[in-house]
């Protein structure tokens, strides 16, 4: 019998001859940088033009300094006793960042 521990919980999972699919949900972890959304923050009218790029601009230097330091942190997946965790491997549906979706197929 084979054996696959993977990081992330299980949503679906289906055997079609002789392998077997499964697809898993993986929220990223805590360590996840908080980055700075200027747009929320500013008033809708009335802020100068100069005010504003003024701020986003300096929320781009501090999120990339922000996402450089951060540790980044993949789904992983344990097949015979290797683990692997790479982003080649994985990938997000969405273009927020919050979880990763993963389709392990085995035979």
């Amino acid at each position: 019998m084979r054996r696959i521990d993977l990081s992330g919980s299980l949503m679906a999972s289906r055997r079609i001859g002789s392998a077997v699919h499964t697809v898993v949900a993986d929220a990223t972890r805590s360590s996840r940088p908080r980055l700075l959304d200027v747009a929320r923050r500013l008033e809708t009218c009335g802020t100068a033009e100069g005010v504003v790029r003024g701020k986003f601009a300096k929320a781009q230097v501090d999120n990339e300094r922000e996402l450089r330091a951060a540790e980044p942190t993949f789904p992983t997946m344990v097949d015979r006793g290797v683990t692997t965790s790479s982003a080649a491997l994985f990938a997000t549906p969405f273009g927020d960042g919050q979880a990763f979706t993963t389709v392990v197929s085995s035979t």
